[in-house]
């Protein structure tokens, strides 16, 4: 037991969320002080891609096609960022939204769609996921 991370390391999987017009979905949770993306931890017995569609359908009640895996990451996160510490290992996917329409559940106060630049720009938006913003706005540009 860690008194620090008492929850140890913690896998957790998020998708970027496009929808026909190459928008990406945002999300404000009351865990988080800035824009984010959906997402949560992985279960015991379930693959990172059951993980991140279960994980959406829950939060957004939509469904998501996974395209790829974005990228993967370590962070250490403590309030006020989070709320509490935590060390996490991130899977970010890119995902296709098979319906644009969602309700969030209790874990999201905001949802919405942006431009990939307009995004870019928000000043309250997570830097770690402001950095996978360019990412997902690369591969984009490469497909």
């Amino acid at each position: 037991m860690n008194n620090t991370y008492p929850k140890g390391i913690e896998v957790v999987v998020g998708p970027y969320i496009l929808n026909e017009n190459n928008q990406v979905l945002l999300i404000k949770s009351p865990k988080w002080q800035n824009w984010t993306i959906c997402g949560g931890h992985v279960e015991p017995g379930e693959t990172l891609e059951e993980a991140v569609k279960r994980e959406t359908k829950e939060e957004l009640d939509i469904d998501i096609e996974v395209i790829s895996l974005l990228r993967f990451m370590e962070e250490f996160i403590s309030p006020p960022v989070f709320k509490r510490n935590a060390h996490f290992i991130f899977f970010d996917y890119i995902a296709k939204a098979l319906q644009t329409d969602f309700r969030f559940n209790d874990e999201i106060s905001e949802a919405q769609w942006f431009d990939i630049d307009e995004a870019l720009k928000l000043s309250d938006i997570r830097e770690s996921n402001h950095q996978g913003l360019i990412l997902l706005k690369e591969w984009l540009n490469h497909r």
